[in-house]
This record gives structure tokens, C-alpha cells and sequence, in this order.
């Protein structure tokens, strides 16, 4: 059913000499450039014809046989000028809705190249922040292996002397534990530099690193969600175009709703701008995020390997003073320091011995009644003589040796 127009009309005459005008200048501009003309233009021609066709028409349709009693009736010409251009439109359409379905292809093509993107850049944030990271957890471990060392080294330091030990190696002995000492004082000198500057400016730079990452994330984010929007709002726009050429539906002015489409399509041209100057402003400040991370943690790292050379200079330093005294050990000054601390009269003690001079180290005894020499045969196939020594005791026992011994050697056997 066409729409009315509750407004007062117009003389007939006026209405119609205007529509006349603007459909004749609207013909001419669309006849001279192949198209429709600028969307002001057109918008103000339908809404001229539109209101003429329908001012007194009612339900009537367009097929209605108009009559010399239509007083509102527009010109007859009129009407094929409206007939006209609609054809045209819908030749039009079926142009724009090919535009449509190339867009939606190159915009599926854009998603993923723009998703790619933003992945990157994603990547090397998330990388900034666990390096940064990692040197933390880095410098915290090599702390703790200091802290270590410097009670291990402490503790070797108050290890007591060996007793007894004197002379030039007690010496060297006790400039090994004060080399101990100063080896567990650098050491916990590096964990406190660690401590209180290399970790803590490091956490610093991660802080920083992290929250400059978060905003350019979250710019990320925000951006691609207005694309999005930009994009669903093309898509709508294309759906209801969609919708209303196929319907054919009269309540929707076909006009208004490509004028939709473009207003959508020109809010996604503006956006894809904003969203190209957006990334290009985020890669900037990432890149330059990156550059002042990567200048400060050489910074950190240079004098924090300056301070490990220095605590190992004085290392080297404190190493000198025992090796110097351990090449001054001489044993024959300990052993004779030792020797007069043992002895201070310079003769060892002696204990009496009741052995020494005794008789019974003699082979004489009064039990024996006769000892000599008689030869014994040897082998049973090859015989021969050999002497032997005998001994007869008192008790009755004849004793016999080997001839190559002497009868004091036998007897103690």
C-alpha cells in the first residue's frame, strides 16, 4: 500500500511543474554520466515523484488507468521517468551487490593479513617481557649461588688449625684461611650488588616493559574491535539492501537503504584509516619500547659483569698472599723447630732396658752336655755327605741344624 501524505497539499499546478523540473534535471545529469547522480539529487527527485504519485492516489496502484478527473495526477511523462529510473536502479543494484560480494572477499583477505599483523607484534611484546624476565630469574639464581659461596668460604675460614703444626706450613696454613675470609667477603659483596642493583633495576625495566606492552596491546584490541564493528555495520547495511531488492517491498525506500550502505561503507574507509594510523602509531611505540629495553639491559649487564671482574681482581689479589707464604715452606726449618719443641735438651729420652748386656743373649748354657758337626747323607739316587750340627741337651734331646748356619744361629731357631 503506498504511503500517504497527511501534510496540506499543495496547488496541483506547482507540485506538478516542480516535479516536472527535477525529474527533467535528474534525467539529464543521469543521461550525460550513465548513473545516478549525486545522492542529495536523487534522494530530492524519489521524494518529489514518490509524494506526486502518491499525493491522491491512495491504494491506487501504478497500473492505475489515470483519467482527466485525477486532479492531483501527476504528468504522464512523469511517471515513465520514474519507471524509468527505477529499471535503471535495479540494473544499479545487481551491480552493487557484485561490488558487495568482491568486497567480502577482499575484506576476508584483509582480516587475516591484519590478524597476522597484530600476531607479530603480539609475539615480540610477549618476548620483551619474559626476556626481561628471564634475566631476573637469571641474576636471582646467580645470587644465591654467591650467598653459598660465601658461607661455604666462611666456613672454611674458621675451620681450627691442625695441633702440632708448626713452623712455615703453620704459617701458610693460616694465610689459606685468611684467603678463605676475603674469598666469603667478595662473594657476599657480589650477592649484595646483585641484590640492590642489577635484579632491582631489572625489575624496574620489567615494570615499565610490561605496562608499555599492556597499552599497546590494549590499543591493539581496541582498534581491531572497531574494525569489527565497522565491518558488521557494512555487513547489515548489505543483508537489508539484500533484503529489500529481493522482497520488492515498497515500504522501504530503495534509495534510503543504499544510502545506508554507503554511509557504512564510507564509516569503514574512515575507520581502516584510524586503524592504519593506529597500528603504524603502535608499531612506532613499540619499536621504540624494544630499543630503550635492549640500551638499558646492556647497560645493567655491562656493569654488572664489571662488578664480577672486580670482585674477581680482588679474588686474584687475596690469592697471592698464600701462594707467596706457601712458596716460603721449608720443611728442614719445621722439622727442626719440631724437633727442638720435642726435645729441648737436644737428646731423646731413653727408658731402661734390661736386655741390653744380658746373658741370656749368649748361646752358652749349662743344659747343653756336647754340640759338633757330623755329616748326614743326602739323596737316595745321587748321595752325598753333608755336615750338620748336633746338640745334646741334659734332658736327654739330640738336636739337629743346618751345617750353613752357626750353632748361635741354630739354637735361637
Amino acid at each position: 500500500m503506498a504511503e500517504r501524505d497527511h501534510s496540506p497539499s499543495p496547488p496541483p499546478v506547482t507540485e506538478t511543474a516542480e516535479a516536472t523540473a527535477a525529474a527533467a534535471a535528474a534525467g539529464a545529469a543521469a543521461d550525460a554520466s550513465g548513473e545516478l547522480g549525486d545522492d542529495d539529487v536523487n534522494a530530492e527527485a524519489f521524494d518529489i515523484h514518490r509524494r506526486a504519485i502518491n499525493a491522491d492516489l491512495g491504494d491506487v496502484s501504478l497500473e492505475h488507468d489515470l483519467t482527466a478527473e485525477d486532479a492531483n495526477a501527476p504528468p504522464a511523462e512523469n511517471v515513465a521517468e520514474v519507471e524509468r529510473r527505477r529499471n535503471q536502479s535495479h540494473a544499479e543494484f545487481e551491480a552493487l551487490f557484485a561490488f558487495e560480494a568482491e568486497r567480502k572477499a577482499a575484506m576476508a583477505e584483509e582480516i587475516a593479513v591484519q590478524a597476522a599483523s597484530r600476531q607479530v607484534l603480539l609475539d615480540r611484546l610477549l618476548f620483551m617481557a619474559l626476556s626481561t624476565e628471564q634475566l631476573i630469574d637469571d641474576a636471582t639464581a646467580h645470587m644465591s649461588v654467591c650467598k653459598a659461596n660465601a658461607e661455604q668460604f666462611d666456613k672454611l675460614s674458621r675451620i681450627p688449625m691442625a695441633r702440632g703444626e708448626l713452623g712455615t706450613m703453620r704459617t701458610a696454613i693460616g694465610s689459606l684461611r685468611s684467603f678463605y675470609a676475603a674469598q666469603s667477603a667478595q662473594h657476599a659483596e657480589l650477592a649484595d650488588y646483585i641484590k640492590t642493583e642489577t635484579i632491582k633495576r631489572l625489575k624496574k625495566l620489567f615494570d615499565s616493559t610490561s605496562k608499555g606492552c599492556k597499552a599497546a596491546k590494549t590499543k591493539m584490541v581496541a582498534l581491531n574491535k572497531e574494525m569489527d564493528r565497522a565491518r558488521s555495520g557494512v555487513d547489515a547495511a548489505a543483508k537489508a539492501l539484500d533484503k529489500m531488492f529481493k522482497s520488492n517491498s515498497r515500504s522501504v525506500d530503495p534509495w534510503l537503504a543504499e544510502h545506508r550502505y554507503k554511509q557504512a561503507l564510507r564509516w569503514l574507509q574512515a575507520v581502516k584509516k584510524e586503524y592504519k594510523a593506529g597500528m603504524s602509531e603502535t608499531f612506532s611505540g613499540i619499536t621504540a619500547l624494544d630499543a630503550t629495553r635492549i640500551e638499558t639491559t646492556q647497560a645493567i649487564l655491562s656493569e654488572y659483569i664489571t662488578a664480577q671482574r672486580v670482585r674477581l681482581v680482588h679474588m686474584q689479589e687475596a690469592c697471592e698472599a698464600p701462594k707467596s707464604v706457601l712458596a716460603d715452606v721449608r720443611s728442614a726449618v719445621d722439622i727442626h723447630e719440631f724437633t727442638a719443641a720435642a726435645f729441648p735438651d737436644g737428646k731423646a729420652p731413653r727408658a731402661a732396658d734390661p736386655v741390653v748386656d744380658s746373658r741370656y743373649l749368649s748361646f752358652a748354657s749349662t743344659q747343653v752336655v756336647k754340640h759338633g758337626y757330623l755329616s748326614v747323607e743326602h739323596g737316595a739316587l745321587f748321595s752325598s755327605w753333608r755336615p750338620h750340627l748336633f746338640i745334646l741337651t741334659t734332658f736327654g734331646h739330640l738336636h739337629q741344624f743346618e751345617s750353613d748356619k752357626s750353632a748361635a744361629e741354630a739354637a735361637t731357631q
